[in-house]
């Protein structure tokens, strides 16, 4: 596995006797503070725990005999980290509890809790489950309505749904063979269909989702999807959503960055994913640099390095080093 990107955590190495202490120590240290219990009632207890690392997304596959989980408003309290914790069941049942909503999962089910807020898991028997620790900022579309949502079974039949789901899946299949820097272009694809599954699930339907905030997810969205396009332009936009540029100017009030700014942001941010990327290697800069919608390679030079510190090309190198440095790491 690759050296402190995936590790396996099993309760067989310590005695039967201080197994389940072992395994609370080490679910904290893995998800976020947490209490474990036995629900055997007995001293033995067993729990195997395969972790990777995809970007900031942690994927971990739990397989457990059955027991209870807490997370406490004091737990909550000392925490500095926040995140949405999604859960596949794969074997056996479990009941999640948060906010008085209860969601029964059975094999093929999934749903997700908050952090942020105390939760429960209960398991009657031995179980196996898929869980993803996903920082909640990343998160982006309509949050407010969205952790108003935890706790419920989601979309299995069809639809966006289906594909978030098999993507999860099959990304947690595959992984211990992929890079680290493939791994950063898989959670980009994650987090943003994950995005669009719950915006049209939680957000884009609801009566009481202010007009600004669905404006701005809609436009940031258009945005990251047409970032390549050369011509992409706040007048553009203003087309597009059929408003003013000073209505969209309003909409991007109270945020970080300008409409413009987040444009330039955006395109930078792409150009730097491609750099880090070990199958574009056969691009060139210029070729990034035009192919993400620039029109000057100069002015693409000069705005990365003011950006991130550092020239491109330096960047690009920087990234195979640190990228051969992993592989050897990984063969030894």
């Amino acid at each position: 596995m690759m050296k402190d990107l995936d590790f396996h955590i099993n309760t067989n190495i310590v005695a039967s006797k201080d197994a389940l202490s072992y395994w609370n120590d080490h679910v904290c240290k893995t998800f976020i503070m947490l209490d474990v219990f036995n629900n055997n009632n007995k001293e033995n207890f067993y729990g195997s725990l395969d972790v990777h690392h995809l970007d900031t997304i942690q994927v971990c596959k739990i397989s457990s005999q059955n027991n209870s989980v807490q997370r406490t408003k004091q737990q909550i309290a000392k925490s500095t980290d926040d995140f949405f914790i999604v859960n596949f069941q794969l074997k056996g049942e479990s009941i999640i509890r948060q906010d008085r909503r209860v969601v029964h999962l059975r094999p093929n089910d999934w749903t997700f809790t908050d952090s942020t807020r105390p939760y429960t898991l209960d398991s009657k028997q031995d179980f196996e489950q898929l869980v993803l620790k996903i920082p909640r900022a990343m998160i982006t579309y309509g949050t407010s309505y969205i952790t108003g949502n935890t706790a419920i079974l989601l979309d299995n039949k069809g639809g966006l749904g289906k594909i978030v789901k098999n993507f999860i899946l099959t990304l947690n299949d595959e992984l211990s063979e992929i890079n680290v820097f493939t791994r950063k272009y898989l959670a980009h694809t994650l987090i943003q269909l994950l995005n669009d599954f719950l915006n049209s699930k939680f957000v884009t339907n609801k009566n009481n989702t202010p007009s600004k905030e669905t404006a701005l997810l809609k436009i940031k969205a258009f945005v990251e999807e047409n970032i390549t396009n050369s011509e992409l332009s706040i007048l553009l936009i203003a087309k597009t959503f059929n408003c003013s540029k000073r209505q969209l100017h309003n909409i991007f009030s109270g945020q970080d960055l300008t409409l413009n700014n987040f444009i330039r942001e955006s395109r930078l941010q792409k150009c730097k994913n491609d750099l880090e990327n070990v199958n574009l290697l056969k691009l060139t800069i210029s070729e990034i640099c035009y192919k993400n919608g620039y029109n000057d390679i100069s002015n693409f030079a000069k705005s990365f390095k003011h950006k991130f510190g550092i020239p491109p090309g330096e960047y690009r190198n920087l990234c195979l080093e640190s990228n051969n440095q992993i592989k050897t790491q990984y063969i030894s």
